[in-house]
């Protein structure tokens, strides 16, 4: 019976890597794989996606189509279920209602003060839309995690005082409770703010955008470049003609389907313990403390390194997801013996070393693993021949490096 059953899944395997194969063929020969948001390396770069998002909600953007796709979003926004709207008493129904869209201008990155925690303000509001009365704020998230009081701080701007606030991530999720309150307030979904996300609301938008586009070629392929780098990151990339193919086949054979589902959280505490024994083998090679709290599937959980050298300037060597990406790079050992000109050196090579860098009150300096920007390529890279593995041990000898410059 258990060699039967081992024969089972061997062909379900080996039939399901038939499919796979077969589809990724006909990618490669139909050029479904070429993008240039991913050959230019920005596919999963927040700001490029504001960038990105803004100009198709511009009136004046590049596409050269008015306000045609700002009507598509505002359309889609009035459309949304009662249950991820807002509250049906809300002045920003109404606000989103009356939004004039051929009178309006949009802004990214835009400037609203000094942070002042104590007051609840300032900061950089990610895209800002107006018709000259009216504003609605969005507010983009696709892997760095929320800053303190970053909505409420955008809520207390003063000429947002009744502005629509959009949450927009990977997934739709919530904010955290830092973005969102302090010690004297805390902002409300549906009352506040809403959540949408790029799996659903941005995807379904592109997707009639592409529909009203068919008449402009050009126009109408960067759409769908850019909504197949919407389904890349949000999981989504199966092609539809496989994905029903497979569904076919495994309804055929659910005992043994459901067999393997039943194990998944099993195979993916497997492949961590392979993993950490591989990061064990690197730290151990080159003398560095490990510390690793990784569990699957778990936001900000991961592993750091530290050495003699590190605590000696008040650093640790972190990996970490945070929401849900995977980011890489220095955190403070004590937040309260941080210099500003070390800081700012530190800053300075880790840029020559990174391109780039985020900093939060915790981390001087990191960047995304951009190799590896979910738990669902981590899966799929550590279960492959040591090759997260390999990558880590690149990324570590980097941040060594840098810390070894810290002292030249």
């Amino acid at each position: 019976m258990e060699g039967e059953m081992e024969s089972k899944f061997e062909n379900i395997l080996m039939h399901v890597r038939r499919i796979k194969n077969e589809f990724n063929e006909e990618d490669l020969i139909s050029g479904e794989r070429f993008n240039i948001f991913e050959i230019l390396g920005i596919s999963a770069n927040e700001l490029s996606h504001s960038r990105m998002l803004a100009d198709f909600l511009n009136v004046k953007g590049t596409h050269g189509q008015g306000d045609i796709y700002l009507k598509l979003f505002i359309e889609q926004l009035n459309n949304l279920p009662a249950e991820n709207k807002f509250h049906k008493d809300s002045p920003h129904l109404d606000v989103i209602k009356n939004f004039k869209t051929n009178k309006s201008k949009v802004c990214i990155e835009k400037h609203v003060g000094k942070i002042d925690y104590e007051q609840g303000t300032g900061g950089r509001i990610d895209i800002l839309l107006t018709d000259g009365k009216e504003f609605i704020i969005i507010e983009n998230k696709i892997y760095a995690a929320d800053q303190p009081q970053q909505l409420l701080r955008y809520k207390n701007f003063q000429l947002t005082k009744d502005t629509p606030i959009l949450y927009l991530t990977l997934d739709g999720s919530d904010a955290s409770i830092q973005s969102k309150s302090n010690n004297q307030e805390s902002l409300n979904e549906k009352i506040d703010y809403i959540c949408i996300s790029y799996r659903f609301f941005i995807k379904e938008w592109i997707e009639t955008c592409i529909h009203h586009s068919e008449q402009h070629p050009s126009i109408c392929e960067i759409f769908k470049q850019y909504l197949n780098i919407i389904k890349k990151l949000t999981n989504q990339t199966i092609n539809d003609k496989m994905s029903k193919e497979l569904a076919s086949y495994l309804s055929s054979n659910y005992e043994e389907f459901d067999s393997i589902i039943k194990v998944k959280n099993d195979v993916h505490s497997l492949i961590i313990e392979k993993f950490k024994s591989g990061v064990e083998s690197i730290c151990k090679e080159k003398e560095l403390q490990l510390e690793f709290y990784m569990n699957p599937g778990i936001n900000y959980s991961g592993f750091k390194i530290v050495s003699s050298q590190l605590r000696s300037q008040n650093l640790q060597v972190c990996f970490e997801f945070q929401g849900s990406a995977f980011s890489l790079g220095f955190v403070w050992l004590n937040k309260k013996e941080s210099n500003d000109n070390f800081k700012k050196r530190l800053q300075e090579l880790f840029i020559a070393e990174f391109s780039k860098f985020e900093e939060s009150d915790s981390w001087p300096a990191y960047t995304l693993f951009n190799e590896c920007l979910d738990w669902h390529q981590f899966y799929l890279l550590s279960s492959s021949n040591d090759g997260e593995v390999r990558l880590i041990e690149e990324k570590i000898n980097q941040l060594i490096k840098i810390s070894n410059s810290l002292i030249d």
